[in-house]
């Protein structure tokens, strides 16, 4: 299901891919990929609290993912 939701997300279906990613959460709730990937259809979808939210959730999951970290980091510091 996350190669689904990231070719939808290459096809720029966000909603799809959030739809899919959403899906997959609820049967796999401790992928910190499917967080991060969430994360990133939010990011692409302007919805940056949503974004912020999940990368934070993927962390909690994978603490010290340096993409995660990187993202996120760049996230909140736009929002400054």
């Amino acid at each position: 299901m996350e190669d689904f939701a990231t070719g939808l997300l290459r096809a720029d279906d966000l909603p799809g891919a959030l739809a899919a990613l959403d899906l997959n959460l609820e049967l796999h709730p401790e992928s910190a990929n499917n967080w991060a990937l969430k994360g990133q259809v939010h990011m692409r979808s302007d919805q940056t609290e949503e974004a912020i939210a999940a990368l934070e959730r993927s962390l909690e999951l994978l603490p010290g993912n340096p993409r995660v970290l990187q993202v996120l980091e760049r996230l909140k510091a736009e929002g400054d």
